[in-house]
């Protein structure tokens, strides 16, 4: 899929469209499982390919009134957290 047809919603403020469009881009990138036991709640695999969650963890939570799917958050986080790590990592 080229970049430009990923992207629905062009702003310069972060709204809600432009987020669910982010999400939902990292997500296709990445498979998702919820085989194992996973310690800190979730991880990612070493090709950073296939994002693992805790089998034990629900899959929504209830927040002002309403059920909140938590893989999309887990998933945004990983992905993140795995392009993140070796910029700020400290040598040694």
């Amino acid at each position: 899929m080229k970049l430009a047809d990923e992207v629905r919603h062009s702003s310069e403020d972060i709204g809600d469209l432009v987020l669910s469009d982010v999400v939902s881009a990292l997500h296709r990138r990445v498979k998702v499982s919820h085989e194992f036991d996973i310690p800190y709640i979730a991880g990612y695999s070493r090709d950073a390919t296939t994002i693992y969650i805790d089998r034990h963890l629900p899959r929504t939570i209830r927040w002002r009134g309403k059920d909140v799917r938590l893989e999309p958050f887990l998933v945004c986080h990983e992905i993140v957290e795995n392009g993140l790590l070796p910029v700020f990592r400290t040598p040694g």
